[in-house]
């Protein structure tokens, strides 16, 4: 498998999807390199409800709600994110997506660091 490079570094292979949901949602978060906390508050999720999804935890499928929430977020194709009926796209292309959304993120971390340093 070919590496992916971002501004000349290279970036590990991740595995394939997997064949259930919550490895389709973990192998698209992680090739956005977006942490589990950064896609519940994008999706407007809870922490635990992403981290439950991700490990399939109550062994279903996501809610249709939450997986388009999810999908919305990484710019995927929420049918294939929930069912896996489709092609899975390409990992550059959710990175490509999902460049506001790190961005954002960063700049949220950066805010709530800044004023917890006023705060004290």
């Amino acid at each position: 498998m070919a590496m992916a490079r971002r501004n000349d570094r290279e970036l590990p292979p991740l595995e394939a999807p997997g064949d259930t949901s919550g490895t389709r949602i973990r192998w698209c978060r992680e090739a956005a390199q977006l942490a589990r906390a950064d896609l519940a508050r994008l999706a407007n999720l809870t922490l635990s409800g992403v981290a439950g999804i991700e490990s399939d935890r109550r062994g279903r499928r996501p809610r249709i709600v939450n997986a388009t929430a999810i999908a919305e977020v990484l710019g995927v194709d929420p049918v294939w994110l929930r069912e896996g009926v489709g092609e899975a796209p390409a990992r550059a292309a959710i990175y490509a997506f999902t460049k506001g959304a790190r961005r954002m993120a960063e700049n949220e971390r950066a805010a709530r660091a800044r004023w917890h340093v006023r705060a004290s």
